[in-house]
């Protein structure tokens, strides 16, 4: 049952969690005595460790694989076994020169042991690497010979290889052949995403549409085409996102964030010793696992409907707004930039240097947020905020506008972006879409709307925001403040509420952003 469940993590792109559940995994099935699964184990393991961007213990994994199933007398799995070293050797960034060969080779054993969807797999790569190094009439013979059965593959194969499509055309200087296959590998990964049920899995799944995006803005931006790329972005963008369709009653799921909570309580009240914030953590880490299972199981999630989208209807519902949708492309971060019909294509920095600006940008937040902090902690957040925004934004050569939308990709999407210069005293709106920022709201009689305003603990102005906020709603209003702005108190009257305002402090998890969360009265 682990060995399956590690399985659907990497399928879902979930890749921290899918390499520690194969390790131990590993363990497990060896202490236990069940020798001939280990090296399947091994085998998930070292894929578990290419997809979280350790290609040295990847290719040990895989190794020992090889090792385990010759001792075995297994030659059908040790041929699958010795494609997974290759694997771990091209995932780098510098396989060796003669691998992209040694994968053709591979593909033929796969397919001859009867491996059809790895030997496509290793083709795709091999094409990969061989436009990589310019050889372009190689790569195309073998996408050659893969095109007769792509429309047959399953969807992740399918996109896997519109993509390698994509980058040869690109390469050999067909833009619209390569646009029209990346239309192609849309169709496939909203069908993959069709087969999802989970808020989780889906938002894991929409991570592998980061490619289709990147390649798509490539091609836009070697046509000269900055609108098409900002089409894109919106797609792909619509792409990952779901509609909840109403939440359906929990208890056990309920049960068990309420003890998260209560955990949470108490760690941060720091417990007097060592060993009850250890016992506390262990408890936390038990009652997180057992919230992401559950969530994995939720019903009435559906995909938006595809949308279409153009630059003149979306510059048409900016009016005075100036919009900037960052993207990672390659290794690098892009923008685009629209205002007044007017769109751009802009390449900044390297991602690497922009997600370490951004990371010292939150850190230097950090340190100035205790109460009273030193000049040196300030300064150091202006220096950072400069840095930021010498890396993101001084490139654009932004025209001056009253409202900025912000729509952050990649390693831009936790900036704080109202300590950079050039926003400083503008209204922004941050935003998973142009589309979702812009699309007009739902309309209501203004009598009948149910507003709820939140005021969170320990937050100055809370109290004084959300009550201005009521005030300028009409109709019936709902004020929670201190002990009356419980989670349970909350949760009721967010039921009957139209619009909801809160006011409170939130703490944002990068290793698993659905248990982030907003801090109100216990």
């Amino acid at each position: 049952m682990l060995v399956d469940r590690v399985e659907v993590c990497l399928q879902a792109g979930l890749s921290q969690e899918g390499r520690a559940l194969a390790e131990a995994a590993v363990g497990i099935l060896e202490d236990a005595g069940f020798t001939a699964d280990v090296p399947e184990a091994c085998l998930l393991a070292a894929r578990g460790c290419e997809q979280d961007g350790d290609q040295s213990a990847a290719r040990n994994w895989a190794l020992r694989a090889v090792e385990l199933f010759g001792d075995q007398e297994r030659p059908r799995w040790e041929i699958l076994a010795r494609y997974g070293v290759l694997r771990a050797e091209g995932a780098g960034d510098s396989p060796p020169p003669d691998l992209a060969d040694r994968l053709v080779r591979t593909a033929g054993e796969l397919r001859r042991a009867g491996w059809a969807g790895p030997a496509v797999e290793a083709e795709v790569l091999a094409v990969e690497l061989l436009v990589r190094e310019g050889r372009l009439g190689a790569a195309r013979d073998i996408l050659g010979q893969l095109a007769p059965g792509v429309a047959r593959m399953l969807p992740l194969s399918r996109l896997g290889a519109r993509l390698c499509q994509a980058r040869w055309l690109l390469a050999a200087g067909d833009a619209q052949g390569a646009e029209r296959a990346l239309v192609s590998g849309l169709r496939a990964l909203l069908s993959y995403q069709a087969t999802l049920g989970s808020i989780e899995l889906r938002a894991a799944a929409g991570g592998r549409a980061s490619d289709l995006m990147a390649l798509g803005v490539a091609v836009a931006r070697a046509s000269g085409r900055p609108a098409r790329a900002l089409w894109w972005m919106e797609t792909v963008h619509a792409a990952q996102r779901t509609d909840p369709g109403g939440r359906v009653e929990d208890p056990e799921m309920d049960a068990s964030l309420a003890s998260l909570r209560d955990v949470m309580t108490l760690l941060a009240r720091e417990p007097a010793n060592v060993k009850e914030t250890t016992v506390l953590r262990r408890r936390q880490s038990l009652l997180e696992e057992v919230v992401r299972r559950r969530s994995r199981h939720a019903v009435g999630l559906r995909a938006f409907g595809r949308r279409t989208f153009s630059v003149d209807g979306i510059s048409e519902a900016l009016g005075d707004k100036l919009l900037v949708e960052f993207a990672p492309v390659d290794k690098c971060l892009v923008a685009v930039v629209l205002y007044h019909g007017e769109c751009r294509l802009v390449e900044l920095a390297s991602l690497s240097e922009v997600r370490h600006a951004v990371a010292s940008l939150r850190l230097a937040l950090q340190s100035a947020l205790v109460t009273s902090p030193p000049l040196s902690a300030l300064e150091a957040l202006e220096a950072a905020g400069n840095t930021v925004q010498g890396l993101v934004l001084d490139p654009l050569s932004l025209p001056r506008a009253d409202e900025v939308v912000v729509v952050a990709d990649g390693p831009v999407a936790s900036t704080p972006w109202a300590l950079l210069p050039d926003l400083a005293g503008t209204a922004l709106v941050i935003a998973a879409s142009a589309d979702a920022a812009l699309r007009p709201p739902k309309r209501f009689p203004s009598t009948e709307l149910r507003v709820l305003t939140l005021a969170g603990p320990d937050l100055r102005y809370a109290e004084e925001e959300a009550e201005a906020v009521s005030a300028l709603w009409q109709g019936s209003a709902t004020f929670l403040k201190g002990a009356r702005a419980s989670v349970g108190a909350a949760k009721a009257a967010m039921k009957s509420a139209d619009v909801v305002h809160v006011a409170a402090h939130g703490v944002f998890r990068g290793d698993n952003p659905l248990l982030s969360s907003i801090r109100l009265t216990p």
